[in-house]
């Protein structure tokens, strides 16, 4: 190649631009003149310079060597061609170039000194070469070692230090990144890659606002970063909340670099993360408007798709895709999460069979085949397959969860995923002893654990009563730099049910600083509903000033509208977002529980329906099984239920799958989910010793106790006794549905309505906390009603004038102020009449729309079946409330050691319906469902402290002390534990 065909590597300043031409015309002539001239040496001299400024390193080399031949001794050319060789990085030229010089020139200084410079960056490029392959390898411990004792020689290293700096990023160091970043900046200011780490490291140590200010002072003072540091800006902006800004600074940066992939790839990432499912969509069009076809951006598409939980629509698109484009392990994996989706497993199956022929360490596809093959064949093969087929993570050898030769330990080092997933499916097929023994024998917690996958295993540790876990990966997860907003939630939640005064709140404030600026509007959002109730965070949010909010801060806010019961300006606003971002799941879900909420269940199924005409996925699946729930409709609930399938099933959740099937009188399918109810709820190792004692345990002992009698007694009538329907829940349910279906349409009482305008409500001490009285607030100034608040003293007094010492004596033996209220709100309604209501109910409407719906009785029937006794409406002295009052008084008295909620609450007064319905005349009664109530009354509203041992259904009582050690350790400074006590 000629010297006139290479074009300079950098582009010349504007300056240069005009001779550049002149220039080269001039080097040609004088590269091989006709005529040797040695008075054209100071030109070419001069030239080479030119050139060699400018990059043009061929050029520059060829003057030199004209030079040389009309004057071998040019001290000046010999110099300046070996440096010039030493500046294009042709370490040996330049040493050989040297060595000659220093043959006709002996002992030249300058030619010396190069020689030295030649011989230290050698040294230097196999330094760096060594440090390299150690980082391939993964041995960071050695590059470090290598890079360090290198840097400790040559401090100013520029190179060394800067993959010094990366080796530590590798090994997950922060301080070390951003250490090493700081020399290095020092040295070169505006290097984008040190930029880029500096700025990672410190947003993932909890300093997103100082990443985001040094890189727009680097920005602000040389406009012309690297595409690293300018993507690394967007991120930091887009960290900050301000995603306009990154999203400004990206598309400023397309239209100078005419459709950069990166810069598009940052937007489609970014829009992600922010949970804008689409705006991600919008990108991915708008890049493949400058890419055609480009397989990077289709495949995000495709990710977008399958998060707007359109499976067929990821499916169509990657079916149109080339097959050696969807070949690759990430779509192949798609298309298998796809294909899970839509129930066709089998296909599901071939595609991960075949990744893992290709790769049989390819753990996302090894943890998608066992999940595929729990929903075909269950857990226990699914464990067997896990037993069986697990494969070592990086020398792909067969390696069981349970063999002895392979420990937990190693486990637990190698394969965390793999290990979690083992241990919820022993849970779930009730082999807790088996997961206690993989738990035993865990050793040290690996890197390779994540923040999520540490709680999870934190959550499985405390069902298993491992203690020594639950502490180590408690403590391993909050030692990590970042933690995300939903674990983060997760631990806070763990210190609001301690019942310590105050520690949620030091647990929050400990732990904002680990999230990003966006992260921490929202975490505080969450946690305020947590700590303080919807009431009071609403208030709290009004005086906070806010910017331009997201789909994840959108999905919060409506979150909280529902649970504060601001009915008209919570759907107000979900329609508005819902415009917005019409592919949220988050903002469709918070919908559908809105409107099921507020009584407009049927309204969501019209929304579900809407949606499915585009494609429907087992999200949107999910939202219409809770819509029938909601409804009552659970014959119609189940059959779409059984249609998901039990991977998409588990959005439903196992409780509520196991209260339909007994709502239904499925004993035997409610009895096929105890195991997994059971690992989905609670949090200690007693959960399931106590099962058969809770609400759904104590159901199912009913309806299995029904079940075997009547195998017993071929001549068992389903039209049971009175006494029969008087003791159990089940068959006065069923006595209900049948007077339900064949009662007439009902009209209002009108001016016949007997039900006193009168209101009563209990607290069992003088003044309740302020979150309830707020709620009380709600029932105590409605226009045309009395209101009275009894509470434990004045219900005593109430008692014992209007009925006798037995009520008296039945109303102190109630365990607690939830059976003190069930009975005190019958005996209250039977003696004067009027409408109760509990203390954790909102009114938001109209009474008299409930009142007016019965002569003498207005009661509501819950989703599942039960008459629920937080809202009760009757006439003084009615059959219904005396029978009732009787059945709840013997019971007290008798200090039978049933349920609450079956000895005096819903369960009660079912029965008591029933038996009335029975026995008396039912004209003058309604029975209304919970979505006609929920139009009115707001039932069952989020209090914190519902999430406290002190809440009269708390599960698990206080959270272990060694879980409490974790977090006040995170929370004080040390000898300080003393004031969390």
């Amino acid at each position: 190649m000629s010297p006139n065909e290479k074009a300079p590597d950098t582009i010349p300043s504007d300056d240069q631009t005009d001779n550049f031409d002149n220039h080269t015309a001039a080097a040609i002539a004088l590269i091989s003149p006709h005529t040797p001239d040695v008075a054209d040496n100071d030109r070419r001299l001069e030239l080479a310079g030119i050139f060699r400024k400018d990059g043009n390193h061929e050029m520059a080399q060829a003057l030199y060597q004209a030079v040389l031949e009309t004057e071998p001794l040019n001290r000046k050319a010999l110099r300046q061609r070996a440096a010039c060789s030493l500046d294009a990085r042709k370490l040996d030229q330049a040493l050989q170039e040297t060595e000659d010089a220093l043959v006709l020139l002996p002992g030249d200084p300058v030619l010396q000194q190069t020689k030295s410079k030649i011989l230290q960056r050698r040294e230097n490029s196999q330094v760096l070469t060594a440090a390299r392959q150690h980082l391939r390898d993964g041995n960071w411990a050695s590059a470090a070692q290598i890079l360090d004792d290198h840097l400790a020689a040559y401090p100013d290293h520029a190179a060394a230090i800067t993959l010094r700096a990366f080796t530590a990023s590798k090994a997950d160091n922060l301080q070390d990144v951003l250490q090493f970043c700081s020399r290095g900046l020092a040295l070169e200011p505006f290097h984008t890659g040190m930029l880029s780490m500096r700025a990672e490291a410190l947003t993932r140590t909890g300093q997103p606002e100082l990443a985001r200010e040094q890189l727009e002072a680097a920005y602000c003072t040389n406009s012309a970063l690297g595409e690293g540091a300018i993507f690394a800006l967007a991120e930091a902006r887009c960290a900050a909340g301000d995603e306009r800004a990154a999203d400004t600074l990206l598309c400023e940066f397309l239209a100078k670099s005419a459709g950069n992939p990166q810069a598009h790839l940052a937007r489609i990432r970014n829009a992600l993360a922010m949970g804008d499912i689409d705006g991600a969509l919008d990108r991915c069009e708008a890049a493949l408007k400058d890419h055609p076809d480009d397989i990077r951006f289709l495949s995000r598409k495709a990710l977008a798709l399958s998060r707007a939980d359109v499976p067929d629509k990821v499916l169509e698109l990657l079916d149109n895709l080339p097959d050696e484009d969807r070949r690759g392990p990430p779509l192949q994996r798609l298309m298998a999460a796809s294909l899970l989706a839509l129930g066709r497993h089998d296909e599901a199956q071939s595609i991960l069979q075949d990744l893992l022929s290709r790769d049989a360490t390819d753990r996302e596809a090894s943890n998608m085949l066992t999940e595929l093959i729990d929903c075909v064949s269950g857990s226990a093969a699914a464990l067997q397959h896990l037993e069986c087929a697990p494969v070592h993570p990086t020398t792909g050898d067969s390696q069981s969860v349970t063999d002895q030769s392979a420990s937990a330990a190693d486990m637990a080092k190698q394969q965390p995923a793999a290990l979690l997933k083992y241990l919820q499916l022993c849970l779930r097929s009730g082999r807790t002893d088996q997961a206690r023994q993989i738990m035993e024998r865990l050793g040290e917690l690996g890197p390779d654990w994540t923040t999520p996958q540490l709680i999870v295993l934190t959550g499985l540790a405390q069902k298993t009563g491992n203690m020594n876990v639950v502490v180590a990966s408690l403590s391993s997860a909050l030692s990590h730099d970042g933690l995300s907003p939903v674990m983060a939630l997760n631990v806070l939640r763990m210190a609001q049910a301690s019942g310590i005064d105050q520690i949620a709140e030091k647990v929050r404030d400990a732990l904002e600083p680990r999230l990003t600026q966006i992260e921490r509007a929202t975490f505080r959002l969450q946690s305020d509903l947590t700590i303080y109730g919807p009431q009071e965070t609403l208030a709290r949010l009004r005086m906070i000033p806010v910017g331009r909010r997201g789909p994840t801060q959108a999905e919060v806010i409506a979150e909280l509208l529902s649970k504060a019961g601001k009915r008209a300006l919570c759907l107000r606003y979900l329609r508005f977002c819902r415009r917005r971002w019409p592919n949220s799941l988050a903002l469709l879900k918070q919908q559908i529980a809105a409107l099921n909420r507020f009584g407009a269940a049927e309204i969501a199924l019209d929304v579900i329906d809407q949606l499915s005409e585009s494609g429907g996925g087992p999200v949107k699946n999910a939202q219409r099984v809770s819509s029938l729930i909601s409804l009552g409709r659970l014959e119609d609930a189940l059959k779409h239920i059984d249609k998901m399938g039990t991977r998409n099933r588990r959005m439903i959740g196992s409780q509520a799958e196991m209260l339909i099937r007994l709502a239904l009188g499925d004993a035997i399918g409610a009895a096929a989910l105890v195991d997994a109810v059971v690992a989905e709820s609670g949090r200690s190792d007693r959960t399931m010793a106590r099962f058969r004692t809770t609400h759904l345990g104590a159901m199912l002992n009913e309806l299995q106790l029904i079940e075997r009698a009547r195998s017993m007694d071929d001549e068992m009538a389903d039209d049971h006794s009175e006494d029969m329907v008087a003791s159990f829940y089940f068959p006065a349910r069923q006595v209900i549905s049948r007077w339900q279906s064949r009662s007439q349409p009902r009209r209002d009482a009108g001016a016949d309505c007997a039900i006193p305008r009168r209101i009563v409500q209990y607290w069992d001490q003088e003044e309740p906390p302020a979150a309830i009285a707020a709620l009380m607030k709600s029932w105590q100034h409605v226009a045309g009603y009395s209101y009275q608040r009894y509470n434990r003293r004045t219900a005593t007094a109430f008692l014992a004038e209007r009925f006798d010492m037995l009520h008296v004596r039945a109303f102190r033996l109630a365990n607690g102020p939830s059976e003190e209220c069930d009975f005190l709100r019958l005996c209250l309604l039977l003696a004067d009449g009027g409408i109760y209501a509990d203390a954790d109910d909102l009114l938001l409407g109209d009474l008299d729309e409930l009142r007016l719906k019965a002569r003498n009785v207005v009661l509501y029937r819950e989703r599942f079946g039960a008459i629920g006794n937080n809202f009760l409406a009757t006439s003084p002295g009615h059959p219904l409330f005396r029978r009732a009052v009787d059945m709840a008084r013997e019971s007290l008295l008798a200090r039978e050691n049933d349920l609450t909620w079956s000895k005096l609450g819903p369960g009660l007064m079912t029965r008591a319906t029933g038996v009335h319905l029975m026995t008396e005349r039912d004209d003058d009664l309604a029975v209304i469902s919970e979505q006609e109530l929920a139009r009115t009354v707001q039932i069952h509203m989020a209090l914190p402290y519902k999430t406290t041992p002190a809440y009269w259904n708390s599960k698990d009582g206080r959270i272990p002390h060694e879980v409490m050690k974790v977090l006040t350790d995170f929370c004080f400074p040390a000898g300080k534990q003393a004031e969390a006590s």
